[in-house]
């Protein structure tokens, strides 16, 4: 089965590929990350969404060699934010910033 990139990252995509190199991206998810998502987008085009009640291996994701904030606008499990971050890492990412309403966190790549 063939993934499809996450929603809003075929601008990052091709963003990679002609310009290599470290960038900061952002990914919203939880309740309201579709919407933050997409008034982010218009000023920030390194933005992405984690789609609510989604799961973030169903996507393929635009962000290698890129340091990632993780903007929960929810309240999720650690569970599933080392879960994500896990993803991300595996996607190619070289530090996740987690960000939420009642903390803030940097999860590291375990080597």
């Amino acid at each position: 089965m063939t993934k499809k990139i996450a929603p809003y990252g075929t601008f990052l995509a091709q963003e990679i590929i002609s310009h290599p190199g470290y960038k900061i991206v952002l990914i919203f998810m939880g309740q309201n990350g579709w919407s933050r998502c997409q008034s982010m987008q218009s000023f920030y085009p390194l933005t992405l969404c984690l789609p609510p009640r989604s799961s973030p291996s169903n996507f393929k994701w635009p962000v290698l060699g890129c340091e990632l904030y993780l903007i929960d606008t929810g309240c999720s499990q650690d569970s599933f934010i080392k879960f994500c971050a896990l993803n991300f890492f595996s996607s190619g990412a070289l530090k996740v910033n987690y960000v939420s309403v009642n903390q803030s966190y940097v999860i590291e790549k375990e080597i």
